[in-house]
């Protein structure tokens, strides 16, 4: 080693992770330390990765773990000068070459080769060559690369140009598991998880983020509705661990709408997951909206040894989203346009013709009237009438399709704004993007922007970044109804009269008061349902790393969000075709609900490896604060459609204006605890605290655990010498307590005002 000053050599430099590419470690000296580093391009490859042992090291032991002894380092004031040690001229002049590749056949560049059982080695090029002279003739060469399985190649000189390919490392991926709370082991976890990448996102992009996820993992079950068609504003029932039923105490008969809807419309709110984005719960609606670009990954927990961890609020399964985090390096800017298009597919229904439906019902007798019937004569005369005059429209070639009359070829698209950069110590991006639906059912669309800001700034260990994030959208409903209703039209109808106008309703028959309404009329209507949100988030987290194997974590999340619906129908829409009154004719339905929550959640993490030993403890401890205020309001009587504002009505529609307010707080406390022994017997246990103002006054706290056992039955050596295709055999067993909130009755039904507390 050459001359050296001990008090510069000794300071220390931090790194964010272990995991660096040489001009990556070379940088994050010069900016703490804020030395100037000189070497030559020929002798050193900037570009390979490199493994540090630690995330804190001195100046020396960065550099020797880095380019090992092969080079002497000198220390001039703050300069530091690297070159290659003169080297003793080999005995035999020995030169063993070869390329090294991937499965895909694809060249690895920085591949490190090195002489078993000494340091003499060298690095592939960006071709994946390399060129080892030796002063042996044989002998075993180590390859090795991170995220691939090392590799031991025996050699003879002289011997032909080397072939290597390394296959990929699976476990190095997917080394751990995302639960929101901590990054856990993944080989000692016993907890049922699905971990979805951001390369997945993009190989199943759906219309929006529910779907894709749908697409990749079947667990993550999308109930499908055909009533609501190809709504885009139609917030999906989603089923992971079952489905739960209404609560007896419900009374249905309070509730406005078909019961039908207002059972569909809970259901999904009973059985919707929780969703964790960055450590902090969002809706499923913004869940919805959320752009894959900004989605680094998707882990889905599923059973109760996963889901124990959050308490009550985790009953129905997590979803925890990570977003992309800013990357190192010049100003880099990215931009997207994307577009699709679905089109409709009616194949599957095979429906009878107008003939064949109108030959159908005369069988059955629908056209035959009762002959014990006293007025039967009359009733027989009006059933041949009806028979008669849909006949004739058979005849005349009257055969709606009815399933096509709402329908038409959706379009969604897809625009994006990406910058980021920075050096080791401050990152940051800006993420903007903008989605347009427009819906298969004719009229329906929905639109939404998102936009978000992230910086970090690393300090020795400490790690602090900061995101705002805005969310907004607008959805129009289609005036066209549900699709349903289209599917029970006989096709013997016809949707205009002999003038060419929409008809309100078609002719009554078998025994109805009235026929059934066209769908198509209302939609010619001035009616409209429109709703639109805003959704403010800021994210603030600090995270300090006191020891190698002790992480302090500490997050502040703050959100805000506001969401308005309309809902205005004409007073000539048929639901007021039998009402007589004016000023009871047209309705304009209001809603609107703002919503703030803080979350201060402390996280600590302890992870340490001792020989055949690991072990993992976490604890988290988190308090959070809802407020929200709704108000409703409907008003009827609206004699003109050039007046279609809410105040314009002549009175209100049913009950006077209706509020509601609440403030609901909760604390949950978890810890757990992992270890296993030779990465092949492994037991994981966790229990949680959990308090909520919502479990009322006498019972504020609820206990939930978790515990689970496994064993690596692959890990055995009689298996990898017998049975070396059997990549991983694993038996685990876990048991875990979970529970939900209580449903509360008066949130779901009525308009009244309560207070929580």
């Amino acid at each position: 080693m050459g001359h050296t000053v001990q008090g510069l050599q000794a300071e220390n430099v931090s790194f964010e992770q272990k995991k660096l590419t040489i001009d990556e470690v070379f940088n994050t000296i010069t900016v703490q330390l804020k030395y100037d580093i000189f070497y030559s391009d020929d002798a050193i490859d900037v570009k390979r990765m490199v493994e540090l042992s630690r995330r804190d090291l001195t100046v020396e032991e960065t550099l020797r773990q880095v380019l090992g002894d092969s080079f002497e380092y000198k220390f001039v004031g703050k300069t530091i000068v690297i070159s290659p040690k003169v080297a003793t001229p080999p005995s035999k002049s020995i030169r063993i070459k070869g390329f090294v590749y991937d499965t895909k056949k694809q060249s690895i560049p920085g591949v490190t080769v090195i002489l078993k059982g000494t340091s003499v080695g060298t690095a592939t090029n960006v071709d994946g060559f390399f060129l080892l002279p030796l002063s042996v003739d044989k002998g075993v060469l180590i390859f090795s690369f991170v995220g691939c399985n090392s590799k031991e190649v025996s050699f003879k000189f002289p011997c032909d140009t080397m072939r290597i390919v390394l296959e990929e490392d699976m476990t190095s991926l997917d080394e751990v598991v995302i639960t929101g709370m901590f990054n856990k082991p993944k080989e000692s976890y016993t907890g049922a998880v699905t971990h979805i990448t951001k390369q997945e996102l993009a190989d199943f992009k759906s219309r929006d983020l529910l779907r894709t996820i749908a697409n990749i993992d079947p667990s993550f079950n999308i109930v499908e509705n055909n009533k609501q068609g190809s709504n885009p504003n139609a917030l999906p029932e989603i089923k992971i661990r079952g489905m739960t039923n209404l609560p007896q105490t419900v009374d249905v008969t309070q509730v406005s709408g078909s019961i039908e809807d207002f059972q569909v419309d809970q259901r999904a709110t009973l059985n919707t997951p929780l969703f964790i984005l960055d450590g902090f719960e969002i809706t499923l609606e913004r869940m919805m909206d959320l752009d894959e670009e900004d989605i680094a990954s998707v882990t889905i927990l599923k059973d109760a040894a996963s889901t124990a961890i959050y308490g009550s609020r985790g009953s129905n399964g997590v979803v925890v989203i990570t977003s992309v985090k800013p990357q190192e390096g010049k100003l880099r800017v990215s931009c997207r346009v994307g577009m699709n298009f679905e089109v409709p597919d009616l194949t599957s229904y095979n429906l009878l013709n107008a003939k064949q439906k109108l030959e159908l019902e005369k069988m059955a007798g629908l056209f035959e009237a009762d002959k014990n019937s006293k007025s039967y004569w009359l009733e027989q005369d009006n059933l041949n009438k009806e028979y008669n005059l849909k006949l004739k429209n058979v005849q005349e070639g009257v055969n709606t399709y009815w399933l096509s009359q709402p329908l038409r070829t959706g379009m969604n698209g897809d625009y994006g704004l990406s910058l980021s950069g920075g050096d080791v110590a401050f990152r940051y991006s800006l993420n903007a993007s903008y989605k347009m639906i427009k819906g298969v059912m004719k009229g329906s669309d929905r639109s939404n922007f998102n936009g978000t800001l992230t910086i970090s700034y690393l300090y020795k260990n400490f790690q602090f970044s900061n995101s705002v994030s805005v969310g907004a959208n607008r959805g129009n409903e289609s005036m066209y109804g549900s699709f349903s209703a289209y599917a029970e039209l006989n096709p013997y109808y016809t949707p205009y009269d002999a003038d060419g106008e929409l008809v309100k309703s078609f002719p009554a028959g078998g025994g109805e008061a009235r026929g059934p309404k066209n769908p198509l009329y209302d939609a010619s209507t001035s009616s409209y349902a429109y709703s639109n949100y805003v959704d403010l988030r800021n994210n603030t987290s600090v995270e300090w790393s006191p020891l190698e194997s002790l992480k302090v974590g500490l997050r502040f999340g703050y959100s805000y969000n506001t969401e308005e619906q309309h809902d205005y129908k004409s007073s000539d829409h048929s639901m007021f075709m039998m009402v007589t009154d004016p000023m009871a004719k047209g309705t304009y339905d209001y809603g609107t609900t703002k919503s703030t929550m803080y979350n201060l959640a402390l996280n600590l993490s302890y992870a340490k490896v001792l020989g055949d030993h690991s072990v993992f403890v976490g604890f988290n401890g988190t308090v959070s604060e809802t407020n929200s205020r709704s108000y409703s309001i409907g008003t009827e009587g609206f004699m003109h459609d050039r007046f279609d504002f809410l105040s314009m009505g002549a009175s209100y529609s049913g009950t006077n204006p209706g509020g509601f307010e609440s403030t609901s707080r909760s604390l949950g406390v978890t810890v757990n605890v992992n270890y296993s022994w030779k990465h092949s017997l492994f037991i994981d246990a966790s229990y949680r605290l959990d308090g909520a103002s919502a479990f009322g006054p006498y019972s504020r706290f609820r206990p939930f655990y978790t515990v689970g056992a496994g064993w690596t039955a692959s890990s055995l050596k009689f298996i990898q010498d017998k049975a070396g295709w059997i990549n991983l055999l694993r038996f685990k067993y876990n048991y875990g307590v979970t529970g939900s909130l209580p449903f509360q009755c008066l949130d779901a039904t009525s308009g009244g005002h309560g207070v929580q507390s």
